[in-house]
């Protein structure tokens, strides 16, 4: 890629954003999956990880519950391990190397948005700019970028960008098909939604016309393009066999890829869930869904009156219904949650970016980029309002939990190896923020802590006994009555 007529500019701007955004993270603790999920690796010999490639993507505290050969339960996800174990190795337990790692990656996503609009709309760069920046903005990115192991999410999201990416300039400028590949086989390692980049990029080819195979050329260039990842292909679904002993791995959920009621029930919650009070400031107004969807069809429709080129209504065809099926391909047979979703909504926004480039392309540069404005401070006030409420209740988590490990620390030093220890009330939240939960008695573990308390010692939770070891109690107990408050900066002894 090669960084020129000032667009390395636009690129540090969009990278700006992201830390803009998030920077009240930068400096969060640990939360949820974060502490069994380091834990898992911690310590692990080299082979471990090579063994990534064909075993279930953590070790022994997951993998209780993680592989099941009648559900397909467990996950390939070796780069995110990687990553993980990288961030390890050079911050050690501190938590502000790896969200600095997770800020990255989404500043990596927006960058790929922005070249991505940039080829489609040469020489109209605020547009493709306002894509960047609605997607900086976007809630759905609260739930990911300040929790830890959820980087799975944006990562595979930035392998899918750039896989489509490196079709686009295929394509269009003969470039290398290598990265295709390179791309989409990385993201498939982060990920199994990554498989929705092949479905991507052939649906970016059949809506242009580039798929017609009695044509020897484009029957040449569909093999260089597609033939070595068909090969990849086979290579991750025969590593997926070796792990499971079938191809589907997964969560195990009883609905499936097979189920007709599965792919419509997903229409039913993803569209409503994109104007949800934590994904959208509405401010009391009535029946925003059908405002919205009012906006798109009168836009569209303005689109047919102009006789827009043929051109443009492919890339919004592609942006709007066929990004949107190949997305949500490799979803609809998984649990719901808006965490899954950063393609999706990516494809959402470059869809209405591309609509609202095409009608305003008649305007002097001027009344452009006053239609990027405004387009950008409407969606400011819809989006911005849950995405900081979402990221200052991570915040607020992650002080909360570091003030129980603190507090934990401080009120056991010096405890004998054995020692039985009551801790009460221990936050389980199941939603965003995730607090402790399962992850709890890891935090109790090294690398979090030297002491290594929860391996020396019984830790006991009264209200959730599922998260104790051990039902054996040693002769000596100590009942730790603790005020999960968090700390006062000056620090107190727990009484």
């Amino acid at each position: 890629m090669r960084i020129g007529n000032g667009r390395l500019a636009w690129i540090l701007a969009c990278s700006a954003l992201a830390f803009g955004v998030y920077g009240l993270n930068l400096n969060d603790y640990f939360l949820g999956d974060d502490f069994d999920l380091i834990v898992s690796f911690y310590g692990e010999a080299p082979s471990y990880f090579f063994k990534l490639l064909f075993s279930n993507e953590s070790g022994v505290i997951w993998k209780d519950w993680g592989i099941d050969p009648e559900l397909g339960r467990g996950y390939i996800r070796p780069l995110k391990i990687w990553l993980l174990k990288l961030d390890l190795l050079v911050w050690g337990a501190n938590p502000i190397g790896f969200h600095l790692t997770a800020t990255t990656i989404f500043a990596a996503n927006l960058v790929l948005v922005f070249l991505i609009l940039d080829h489609l709309l040469p020489g109209r760069r605020i547009f493709a700019f306002l894509g960047a920046a609605l997607t900086a903005i976007h809630p759905i990115f609260a739930e990911i970028v300040p929790f830890v192991t959820a980087r799975e999410e944006t990562l595979a999201s930035l392998f899918v960008l750039a896989s489509f990416y490196a079709l686009l300039r295929f394509r269009d400028v003969n470039a290398s098909p290598v990265f295709f590949t390179l791309f989409y086989s990385l993201g498939l390692m982060t990920k199994e939604s990554a498989l929705s980049a092949l479905a991507l990029g052939l649906g970016w080819d059949l809506v242009h016309g580039n798929l017609r195979l009695w044509r020897r050329q484009e029957r040449h260039d569909a093999l260089r393009l597609y033939g070595p990842t068909a090969i990849v292909l086979v290579i991750y679904f025969s590593l997926r066999w070796v792990a499971f002993g079938n191809f589907k791995g997964g969560d195990g959920n009883p609905t499936g890829f097979d189920s007709v009621g599965a792919f419509l029930v997903f229409h039913t919650n993803f569209f409503p869930s994109l104007v949800r009070s934590d994904l959208l400031a509405t401010y009391g107004l009535p029946h925003v869904g059908v405002l919205i969807t009012a906006t798109v069809v009168v836009a569209l429709g303005c689109l047919l009156i102009r006789r827009t080129e043929p051109a443009r209504w492919r890339q919004i065809l592609f942006f709007g219904p066929v990004w949107y099926l190949g997305s949500m391909s490799t979803l609809y047979g998984t649990y719901f949650t808006n965490r899954h979703h950063p393609t999706l909504v990516i494809g959402v926004l470059l869809f209405g970016v591309l609509v609202l480039a095409e009608l305003s392309s008649g305007l002097a540069l001027r009344g452009q980029r006053a239609a990027a404005t405004a387009a950008f401070t409407l969606c400011a006030l819809a989006f911005l309002p849950p995405t900081l409420a979402m990221s200052r209740r991570f915040d607020e988590a992650s002080r909360t939990v570091h003030s129980i490990h603190a507090q934990i620390e401080e009120a056991t030093a010096g405890l004998p190896d054995g020692s039985a220890i009551f801790v009460g009330h221990v936050p389980q939240r199941q939603k965003p923020p995730w607090y402790f939960g399962w992850g709890f008695l890891s935090s109790l573990k090294k690398p979090f802590t030297e002491s290594d308390l929860a391996t020396r010692s019984v830790v006991i939770n009264p209200r959730n006994l599922a998260l104790t070891r051990s039902h054996v109690q040693p002769p000596q107990e100590y009942d730790l009555r603790l005020d999960f408050r968090p700390m006062p900066s000056s620090g107190s002894p727990v009484k």
